[in-house]
């Protein structure tokens, strides 16, 4: 068995290298770097060698990995390697929880990479070992079940390259949460047939390594489906009298493995309350990522609508809404099914499954069901990516159908055949009748349509073909035309040798139409385009080393939100599904002052309008010190815009060619001494008397609740001692009681002390944080403290 592990790793980093090729042959990454330059401000305003014109990129669908993901595990990984806990992120939305948006991962056992090799390195090789690691856990699980070597080749295959592992490979979050599923499968049905405790400790690794892989919803999938297994194998398997410790031991490892990842999933979850999930937004988001029913034809041609990669794109979501495991895998997902006679309990449970799954992707009522119990997570996140349960499950089936081709090839060409084209027959004319019956839909459009149908056909039909010749109907027809003695007799495909030839040529089909769909989807970049240094970003980093002052891009300047994370740069914005929905707020009434009734679901944004009252003050507030701005015509070293940036509140401070930096002079201090407040409870009220002109924040904060202490304005002064992640200190100078307040978010886990004393924060100015400090000399601390710690 320990041969057999080896031989099918480096089968599988063989098999993942005829879509990372690139790497070794040419240089390339796995990143998505040239959309990061060739899209996005500063790096798409910079000239490239090489590229005159601009780096062209692939496609927009992995933006999320600059900017989130990346920026997010570099973070984290940099904080624990600096002995701090990865909570809280001070570089976007002026402050938010890290650890507790569950897509920093910070705790994935298999981060050992980013303590190995840089961070560059670490990301890369986790991409590529995804695909790796699921083709050899899949084999594991499918050895284990009984079936051939073939069989185990195809469902490792149709799993590992499955449209939702290859769409988000490089997230490199969602696959992690999946690929671990068939190792549980795996080690449960290992426990439940030898009885060894190793594998209860197996289940337990696996499923907190899903749990804390980064994507919550992924991972409860993967343990709906382990406990479904358990639970179906502990009641068809063994002796009814060793039921009950093998259900104790299994109980355990699965409640072990989730009490253990409560260290991540806890904070994410007692932060949902504070996000804009749960809003009118939110739930229109849902309804839209149901599965419509014309995407059913991606099961079999994955660019039925086109695809982002090649620009020619129709649909509606291609990432979300695909449904492909192969057309190879399909066919024989189809045959296992339609085994009504020799149907096994393991085929009836996942087919089962998969069928239950992909209900609760339509549009039936079960999907409005999970809206309905508020069940944190699922029921705010894509109802369609339950695919992957549907996909994970077929893969499975389209082993045990290869399994039936190969031993009963009469029974598998009668039935299933025509269940097969009766399914195609379905799928087609409903998308066929949904894209003619839709007024997008042109003739280059079906045009592309029809070229992505011919990939998908010729392969069922050579898999119709080949079933053909291996009944005895087909082997006479052959004889018949006298075909046998000219070829068969030569190549041997009628003798003992066919079925090694059949599954050879399923597998080596499977792969390249696999490593076709993958190829087209990957996108690959120069390494030097991975988080490059910028003119912009090199001063930034040089003006907030001492104090955390904050900047913003505006109009042609504008940066994407959190790229600039990786630098270590203070901005406003900021772009997570968690993020804080009271600053969410405050930034998306500086439109018309007024609180939206929906505020965006991932998004924090200041209005694009220099000009408008509140957004200035908003930017001073905020302490904005830097603007960035461009001219990409430049005459001249230093050229002010006295037109766009008035000199009575913006000072041009730096300029690199077309590149400028302007200090917003009117900017507060980051914290500051204030004598003077008053009490509003009304949330819409607060942003009135904030936006209003007769008010100055810097000498006077609006509180939502009365303190008991009497404060006074005077002279006094504030000072940063040190600015880190997870605390701030502050030396305050102050004769008499007055409030300090600090332009970063308010959040409960926040704790301060005066001198070691607790001291109560108090939400001032909508969204930020306050204190009362008595007079004298004292150090104030911030500290983030989350109480599981």
């Amino acid at each position: 068995m320990k041969k057999e592990l080896i031989i099918v790793f480096f089968a599988a980093l063989a098999t993942t290298l005829t879509v990372y090729w690139k790497i070794p042959v040419k240089g390339l990454i796995p990143f998505p770097g040239d959309l990061l330059v060739g899209r996005f401000y500063p790096f798409n305003s910079m000239q490239w060698e090489g590229y005159p014109l601009g780096v062209p990129y692939k496609e927009f669908i992995n933006a999320d990995v600059v900017r989130q993901l990346y920026p997010w595990r570099d973070l984290s990984i940099s904080l624990m390697k600096h002995g701090e806990l990865p909570v809280w992120n001070p570089f976007a939305f002026s402050g938010s929880p890290l650890l507790a948006n569950l897509q920093s991962a910070p705790f994935y056992p298999l981060n050992l990479l980013y303590w190995l090799t840089d961070h560059h390195s670490a990301w890369i090789i986790g991409v590529i070992l995804q695909p790796v690691l699921a083709l050899l856990f899949m084999w594991l699980l499918m050895r284990e079940l009984k079936v051939s070597k073939a069989a185990a080749a195809l469902a490792s295959l149709a799993f590992a390259f499955s449209g939702y592992m290859v769409i988000w490979w490089e997230l490199n979050t969602v696959g992690h949460a999946a690929l671990w599923l068939p190792f549980i499968l795996w080690a449960i049905e290992r426990l439940l047939t030898s009885g060894r405790k190793i594998y209860a400790v197996a289940v337990f690794f696996a499923c907190l390594s899903s749990l804390l892989a980064g994507h919550l919803q992924t991972a409860g999938y993967v343990l709906l489906l382990s406990v479904g297994f358990a639970v179906f194998r502990l009641l068809t398997s063994g002796k009814p009298s060793r039921r009950g410790p093998l259900m104790i031991t299994l109980s355990m490892s699965l409640l072990a493995a989730f009490f253990v990842s409560l260290v991540q999933i806890k904070p994410g979850l007692d932060l949902l309350s504070y996000t804009p999930r749960g809003t009118q937004s939110d739930e229109e988001i849902f309804s839209y990522f149901i599965l419509p029913p014309r995407q059913l034809m991606t099961f079999f041609a994955h660019d039925f609508f086109g695809n982002p990669a090649t620009k020619n794109f129709w649909g509606v979501d291609y990432g979300e809404f695909m449904g492909y495991f192969g057309v190879t895998a399909l066919f024989f997902a189809l045959g296992a099914v339609a085994q009504v006679r020799d149907k096994s309990r393991m085929v009836k449970f996942f087919a089962g499954t998969g069928a239950l799954a992909l209900l609760f992707a339509l549009p039936t009522p079960l999907p409005h069901f999970i809206r309905m119990l508020d069940i944190p997570v699922f029921s705010t996140s894509a109802p369609s990516r339950i695919l992957f349960l549907v996909q994970s499950c077929a893969a499975i089936l389209a082993g045990f159908g290869l399994d039936y081709w190969l031993k009963k090839p009469k029974t598998f060409a009668v039935f299933p055949a025509a269940l097969i084209l009766f399914v195609y027959a379905v799928i087609g004319g409903t998308a066929i009748y949904f894209a003619r019956s839709s007024d997008n839909v042109t003739s280059t459009n079906w045009g592309v349509t029809l070229r992505n149908l011919v990939i998908p056909t010729t392969i069922i039909g050579f898999l119709f073909f080949l079933t053909f010749l291996r009944t005895e109907m087909g082997k006479r027809g052959m004889r018949s035309l006298k075909i046998r003695k000219n070829f068969f007799e030569q190549t041997k495909l009628l003798s003992s040798n066919w079925e090694k030839v059949s599954m050879i040529l399923v597998t080596v089909v499977a792969i390249v139409e696999y490593s076709y769909f993958a190829n087209k989807f990957q996108t690959f970049s120069e390494a030097r385009f991975f988080f490059p240094q910028s003119p912009p970003f090199s001063f930034l980093e040089q003006q907030s080393q001492e104090v955390p002052y904050r900047f913003f891009g505006d109009y042609t300047s504008s940066v994407m939100s959190n790229a600039w994370i990786p630098y270590e740069i203070y901005g406003v914005e900021g772009y997570d599904s968690l993020y804080l929905r009271r600053y969410g707020e405050l930034l998306a009434a500086s439109r018309d002052g007024n609180i939206p009734e929906n505020i965006p679901r991932s998004d924090a944004n200041l209005i694009a309008n220099q000009d408008d009252f509140r957004r200035r003050r908003l930017q001073d507030l905020l302490g904005v010190r830097y603007i960035l701005d461009k001219n990409d015509d430049p005459h001249g070293d230093w050229e002010p815009d006295p037109h766009t940036f008035p000199p009575d509140r913006y000072q041009l401070r730096w300029q690199d060619g077309k590149f400028k930096a302007y200090e917003n002079t009117s900017s507060l201090a980051r914290a500051y001494l204030v004598g003077e407040y008053e009490v509003i409870h009304d949330d819409q009220a607060i942003l009135d008397r904030l936006f209003s002109p007769d008010f100055d924040p810097k000498v006077r904060l609006i509180l939502e609740e009365a303190i008991n202490e009497q404060i006074f304005p005077a002279d006094g002064s504030v000072s940063f001692l040190s600015y880190t992640p997870n605390r701030v200190m502050l030396a305050v100078e102050t004769p008499t009681p007055q409030l300090l307040f600090l332009s970063d978010a308010y959040y409960p886990d926040w704790q301060a002390t005066i001198d070691g004393r607790e001291a109560k924060i108090l939400r001032a100015d909508y969204a930020f944080r306050a204190v009362v400090v008595p007079p004298g000399n004292h150090e104030v601390a911030f500290d983030y403290l989350l109480k599981y710690f």
